[in-house]
């Protein structure tokens, strides 16, 4: 259509959908070719395209006419269309990839975070880890805090594990933990991930991938609190954030407590060694020697023996015929000195690990990385 002929179109439609002409009414091209400040070539071509809309009905030998709908009309209308969009949105439905679906998540939780969060993202840009790679060849990590969110769990408590005790969401030691079975949850954490992969991120780590490691009677969740459900939510969450990830080439990685490469179920927190290891590319467990309570591995004091408490943990995974290139273990770089912070490294590099180091406040002493003959 050309460009006469798209702006007769918007003005004659404008005109329509104004009642400026009565229903059943003739319409001439002359008057709307003067109205539109166009010849009557551009007004026919207008025509015959609000035609096909059904805003106009055209007659052989008699010219264009108003469309005059009937009130049985319009309801066989809307019935029609009622049964055709409900068939399309089911095929759509049946038919849409993971990042499609969660596409449609998006628009809503968007919304709600600029309504409700009020929480500003202060977040890298894609031009910021350009940088980064120019000064050296980094591999970018982008760690996502999953449950434990206070801003959520208060704006939205509906999503967050609540305490029949207080009547408010659950809060353990000043963390707030949302409900791992939350739709709006999981899907809040997915768009996060999604931008962050978008940006230029290699890998998306999730942490606090869990539930409250609580023995409280009074947390309420929506799923009954029982094994089958926690491993249940925890995975099918990863398995759908690892299907979205890799169709936008990034990976996927979960912290976890150290505990679980020793314990067989799931600790109570949803954490099941196999069931993780198959729903992401990288499992760290959390082997920090100050966290293992008094004679883990045989040791009273396990923080004063950090060779062979990482040593120990780790070869408890490895026996459980975990892939070595699937565990990344995170070490302790904090309460140790150099020396104790090398000893943890170099227990992971005695077993061809990979490893990340750990500490909150983000300073690390270029001695910990002196090289240990291994």
């Amino acid at each position: 259509m050309s460009g006469a002929s798209e702006r007769a179109y918007e003005q004659i439609r404008t005109l329509l959908i104004q009642e400026q002409y009565a229903p059943g009414s003739r319409l001439s091209e002359s008057e709307l070719s003067q109205k539109c400040g166009v010849s009557r070539t551009p007004v026919r071509e207008a025509l015959r395209r609000l035609a096909l809309e059904y805003f106009v009905r055209i007659e052989p030998n008699r010219g264009a006419f108003v469309i005059d709908w009937s009130r049985e009309d319009i309801i066989d209308m809307f019935e029609m269309r009622s049964m055709m969009e409900g068939l399309a949105a089911r095929k759509a439905a049946e038919r849409a990839t993971p990042k499609q679906i969660l596409g449609l998540s998006k628009i809503v939780i968007d919304i709600e975070e600029i309504e409700l969060l009020k929480n500003e993202r202060i977040k890298f840009s894609a031009e910021d880890l350009t940088e980064l790679r120019s000064v050296k060849d980094i591999y970018l990590i982008a760690r996502i805090v999953v449950y434990q969110d206070p801003l959520f769990a208060k704006i939205f408590p509906d999503e967050a594990v609540y305490d029949s005790r207080l009547d408010k969401p659950y809060s353990q030691d000043g963390q707030y933990f949302l409900d791992p079975s939350s739709i709006k949850v999981q899907n809040y954490i997915k768009n996060i991930a999604l931008q962050a992969c978008e940006l230029g991120f290699d890998e998306i780590q999730y942490d606090y991938i869990r539930y409250p490691d609580s023995n409280s009677k009074f947390m309420i969740f929506d799923h009954e609190n029982t094994t089958e459900n926690r491993v249940k939510n925890i995975n099918s969450f990863l398995k759908d954030s690892k299907d979205i990830l890799h169709a936008e080439k990034c990976l996927l990685s979960a912290d976890t407590f150290g505990f679980i490469l020793t314990n067989n179920k799931d600790g109570g927190i949803g954490q099941n060694l196999e069931s993780i290891v198959n729903n992401v590319d990288f499992i760290s467990p959390m082997v920090y020697p100050s966290h293992y309570s008094k004679g883990s591995f045989g040791y009273q004091y396990p923080n004063n023996f950090p060779y062979e408490v990482v040593s120990a943990a780790l070869n408890d995974g490895i026996k459980r015929g975990i892939e070595k290139e699937k565990i990344r273990p995170f070490l302790q770089g904090f309460w140790h000195d150099a020396k104790d912070v090398q000893l943890n490294i170099k227990a992971a590099e005695d077993k061809n690990l990979d490893w990340i180091i750990w500490n909150n406040s983000s300073q690390y002493e270029l001695e910990y990385f002196t090289k240990i003959e291994s």
